[in-house]
Formats: structure tokens, sequence, C-alpha cells
């Protein structure tokens, strides 16, 4: 079985408006204790002039291949373009204001030769300022079996995997890539959770692979709880079989929130696309949810119950 090298390695860096911060990621790049990696830098139609020009400058960059969109098409459109335009096997996702240790990029090869199998790699995060004495440091090993292998049932109970996780192409095309449904607000849990599903396999890097700095007006600011509600309801099939008992919690929160918002808004109809995760009762309840007067009346004599 071959060894795999740099050569192999993809960093998909995406960007939108980051402006300096750009060089501040390909600066750690250039760092990386190992070389020949290439690098797809992909402008998300970023209206910023910093930003374009700095995108400009890093084209004729030896190793960077730039792709532009003509119109923005959020996170997930990014990534998705960066996976298409590789040629090789594995990608490192980097946003743009984030960074990767100087380790990174071998450690990742050092897992995929220990596992080489494996279609994803999960190691440990930084994530706070540049300032790494004051991040806060986030073990994965937690996640990990004895024998490094990614526990899916662990990960279910304890959702901290790394959303920018090293991976296969081919696993990405297997499961259909990045979701445009959330490519301004959930898309790596949603593609964690659809891989999860497909089987993927992972190892533990047991090492620090990823700076996450948490820009404090970056994409994870804007996410909404009403963004959530169609990721917890596509979520429901992975905690079936992960943690059933947390799948049970949710679809009575799922309740409970479109109940709620009777009092100001009708009724979704949030069993339109994903029936198949609610049984027939289930769904019998949701449309009696939807009768606003005789809804109510039953929860005012204690007659309607939401498992």
């Amino acid at each position: 079985m071959s060894t795999y090298s740099p050569s192999d390695i993809t960093i998909i860096l995406t960007c939108y408006n980051e402006g300096k911060l750009m060089l501040r990621a390909v600066e750690s790049l250039k760092n990386q204790t190992v070389q020949g990696f290439q690098i797809i830098l992909v402008n998300d139609a970023s209206p910023d002039k910093e930003t374009n020009e700095i995108t400009n400058q890093l084209e004729g960059t030896p190793g960077i291949q730039v792709v532009r969109h003509a119109s923005n098409r959020g996170l997930s459109g990014a990534r998705n373009s960066g996976f298409m335009a590789m040629e090789n096997e594995i990608a490192m996702p980097l946003d743009a204001d984030d960074t990767l240790p100087e380790t990174a990029v071998e450690s990742t090869l050092a897992a995929f030769n220990s596992a080489p199998d494996s279609d994803m790699v999960f190691g440990d995060y930084l994530i706070g300022p540049q300032d790494v004495s004051k991040a806060n440091l986030v073990s994965c090993q937690c996640l990990s079996d004895q024998n490094g292998a990614l526990n899916i049932k662990a990960l279910a109970k304890n959702w901290i995997l790394m959303g920018q996780s090293p991976c296969k192409k081919s696993m990405w095309a297997r499961i259909n890539g990045y979701s445009m449904e959330f490519s301004n607000t959930v898309q790596d849990v949603d593609f964690w959770r659809r891989a999860a599903l497909d089987n993927c396999k992972g190892y533990y890097a047991n090492a620090l692979i990823y700076h996450w700095h948490r820009n404090e007006n970056g994409m994870n600011s804007q996410v909404s709880e009403e963004d959530y509600l169609p990721l917890r309801i596509k979520s429901l099939p992975f905690y079936d079989a992960y943690h059933p008992d947390y799948g049970k919690e949710m679809r009575q929160y799922i309740y409970r929130y479109y109940a709620a918002r009777l009092m100001q808004k009708p009724l979704l109809d949030f069993l339109a696309v994903q029936s198949a995760h609610f049984s027939w009762v289930q769904k019998a309840k949701a449309r009696l949810m939807g009768l606003g007067p005789f809804y109510k009346a039953l929860r005012k004599i204690k007659s309607f119950f939401y498992a």
C-alpha cells in the first residue's frame, strides 16, 4: 500500500471579505514543517476591495491556484468548488480568518499513513486569539476508540468535531458534498452527520491540527435558532442510529418550538420534506398543531402530549 506524501494534500482556502487575515492564513501555510502540498484559494465573489487585491497578489504565487465565483455561493459553494478543482486525494479546508499550526499538515499525513483506509482524520484544535497561550485547546481524543478510530456514538453524545477536519475527496463525492441549503449557516455539522450515516471511517491524529480564531463577526455569530431547525429535523436519522434517547428529546423540542410559534406565525409544515423521520402518530400530532384553537384547547385540558 502506497504512503501518502505532501503532494497528495490540497489546502482549500476559502475567502469572503477577510482582507489582510488571508495573508495570516497563507503565512501559516508557508510555516508548515512539510511542504509540497497544493493550495486552492476560492474567492466567493467577495465585494471587498482589499480581499480582491490580495487574491490577485496571491494568484501569481507558485503552488496557489485561484478559483473565483461570479456570484456569492456561501461557504458550502466555496468548499465544493475547491473539492471539484483539486486533483489529488486529501483535502484540508481552511477558512481565511483561521490558521494551521506548524505541524498540521505533517500530523495529518502521519494519521492517514497510520490508517490509510480512513475517509477522514480528526485532531485537536485551538479556539481563540492569535496568542496561543490565551486560546482554549479542544481535545478530540474522547471521540476515538482504543485503536484511534472515530467512535460515532461518542460523537453523537459530544459534538466537538472540528468542521474543517481533513478528508478524502472520495468521501466528499460519496455524500454529494456540502449542502447548499446550509451554505451560510450550519454546513459543517450537516456534512459530518451525513458522512457518519454513510459509515465514514475516521482516525484520530492525536495532534493539534487547526486554530479557529473565531472572528466575532464571523458566520457562526450570525446563525439563529431558526437556522438550526431544518438541521435538527434532518439530523433525526443520525440520532436515531447513534443516540436514540437524544433523538426522542429532539422530536419533543421540535414540537415545542413550532407550538411556541403558533402565537406569532402560522405553523410551518416541517414534515413536508422530512416526513420519514416521524411516525404516523407524530405526523398526525403535527397536523393537529396546525389547527390552532383545537390544539390550544387540548393543551389547556392537558390532552395533548409531545412525545
